[in-house]
């Protein structure tokens, strides 16, 4: 492909866009419910939101799998939804239920560049699982103190989202999807207005929106850790920020220089693989 035909495909995806033609991803309804509800409801308890998942089977089981999974050691299996909702907590649940929505999003999609997109997503779950790691050994809790873990899987979760319209429309187009190159500069250049677009289609807090959108920026961490900065950190770390290696390292070296990453090998310790696996449990 030329930088022509990714021009024209840019200049396609924005005109929809504004247009408001574009098909977005369809917003999950039971996550958004419970959303809701907790907004406007804090003191629910684990019986009420069950009636609110209830009648999505495939969601009620994934939490029932995740509550045991998290939940055994060697004690009696959850039986019941309200159960399996206050084992894994309430502070929580709005986290995994998004992330079993996206997931079958990215992974029932029809498109052509199917394996593209699960690539995606498992890209997306192991940042998420290690950005919640990082926040839970971080040393400093006075620096990530107003970090909510809940707010940080939704903003983990949904940072490729932009991808799925793109790769709708790849399909669509019939553009060859083992053009790397073009690929990469269309998910680059496109994720950031494609993700902002969805979130803002789903009515997401202003703060997720910033978060899933702001990491893309190649800026340095804020004095006071924003949501975006530790999915900056964390893509550099596992290769997935889409800026050349000076600007990752002048990122990264900085972060090191005001000890938002404790330490070189924070990320290589056994510490940190243990929490790791313990989350992935949780959101697997």
């Amino acid at each position: 492909m030329t930088v022509s035909d990714i021009n024209s495909f840019r200049e396609n995806i924005l005109r929809k866009v504004k247009d408001n033609t574009l098909v977005l991803p369809t917003p999950p309804k039971v996550a958004l419910r419970v959303q809701k509800e907790l907004k406007e409801n804090p003191d629910i308890d684990a019986h009420s939101l069950s009636k609110l998942i209830i009648t999505d089977t495939a969601i009620v089981a994934s939490v029932m799998k995740a509550a045991n999974a998290v939940g055994m050691n060697g004690k009696q299996k959850f039986k019941t939804l309200p159960h399996a909702i206050a084992r894994i907590g309430l502070d929580r649940i709005r986290g995994l239920l998004f992330s079993l929505a996206i997931e079958q999003m990215f992974l029932t999609n029809s498109s052509i560049a199917t394996a593209k997109l699960e690539k995606t997503w498992d890209q997306s779950i192991n940042l998420t699982v290690n950005a919640l790691a990082f926040i839970n050994l971080h040393y400093n809790k006075d620096m990530t103190r107003h970090i909510n873990p809940d707010v940080l899987t939704l903003v983990a979760i949904s940072h490729r989202i932009g991808h799925l319209p793109i790769y709708s429309e790849i399909s669509e187009l019939s553009f060859d999807t083992d053009d790397d190159y073009f690929i990469a500069e269309c998910e680059n250049k496109l994720n950031p207005i494609l993700t902002k677009a969805i979130l803002l289609n789903w009515r997401m807090d202003a703060e997720i929106v910033r978060g899933a959108v702001g990491w893309q920026l190649p800026n340095n961490a804020s004095p006071i850790l924003n949501y975006a900065d530790i999915i900056r950190l964390v893509s550099i770390r596992l290769g997935q920020f889409p800026f050349d290696r000076n600007i990752k390292n002048q990122i990264w070296d900085q972060a090191l220089k005001d000890e938002i990453i404790p330490s070189n090998n924070f990320f290589d310790t056994k510490e940190f693989s243990d929490k790791c696996e313990e989350i992935k449990k949780l959101l697997q």
